[in-house]
């Protein structure tokens, strides 16, 4: 029942993490995929710099050419933030691979509702409408582990390059876990980097190979005891 209320929330705010939080304890709590979140902060990596550099580039050009209209400084600025999301990929970054499987499990959950009638109906619905959903996102997120940051991004139509959505430091990350490892379905971290230091707890389904998910976190992060040991 957690499980598939956390997918709900997910399907509900639309993939956007952080766009929908609720309050717990003082706590900010995220329950859905980090899929469309403006960039907070830019990541310590070369691919990074180089954009900061020209967003900053583009703020001296505005503050130049205090003549010209605010139309014009709108337009630069819009420039700058555009090309400072897009990040290349290294050969030393892990993109973890991509898995259909809970997307695919939900969609033919839904179609044998649909197929069975009657009161299977009402939950085939939603049911296919939430794998469809799933299915989308699965073709766009990508999840990055660099070589200091876990990285939330979009893929572009250049392979070799990234959207950044969302990035935490590996220092920042306190706890994580898989629900279930045989077949993962829900991925938890714990973070203290989010809003001015106070963190945030995050869920989002598995919409990746979950034995590589697991040995990142590994690798990368806190080391747990119960799960596999890194390869």
């Amino acid at each position: 029942m957690r499980t598939s209320a956390a997918l709900a929330a997910f399907a509900v705010r639309g993939g956007c993490c952080c766009d929908g939080v609720v309050a717990r304890g003082g706590r900010a709590v995220c329950v859905s995929l980090p899929c469309g979140v403006q960039a907070r902060r830019g990541v310590a990596r070369g691919g990074f710099a180089a954009a900061r550099r020209a967003t900053r580039g583009a703020a001296g050009l505005r503050a130049s050419s205090g003549s010209d209209s605010n139309d014009d400084s709108d337009e630069v600025e819009t420039a700058g933030a555009s090309e400072s999301k897009v990040f290349g990929v290294s050969d030393d970054d892990i993109v973890l691979p991509i898995s259909r499987n809970i997307p695919i499990v939900m969609l033919l959950g839904g179609a044998s509702g649909v197929i069975a009638g009657d009161g299977f109906t009402v939950a085939a619905v939603p049911l296919l409408l939430l794998g469809t959903f799933l299915l989308i996102q699965t073709s766009v997120v990508r999840f990055v582990f660099t070589d200091s940051t876990f990285t939330v991004a979009k893929k572009t139509s250049n392979p070799e390059e990234l959207e950044f959505v969302n990035s935490w430091a590996y220092s920042s990350i306190t706890n994580w876990e898989v629900w279930w490892e045989p077949f993962p379905v829900l991925c938890y971290f714990k973070e203290t980097e989010s809003y001015d230091g106070r963190g945030s707890i995050h869920f989002f389904p598995v919409l990746f190979n979950g034995r590589a998910l697991v040995n990142a976190f590994q690798t990368k992060t806190v080391r747990k005891p119960n799960y596999r040991a890194p390869q």
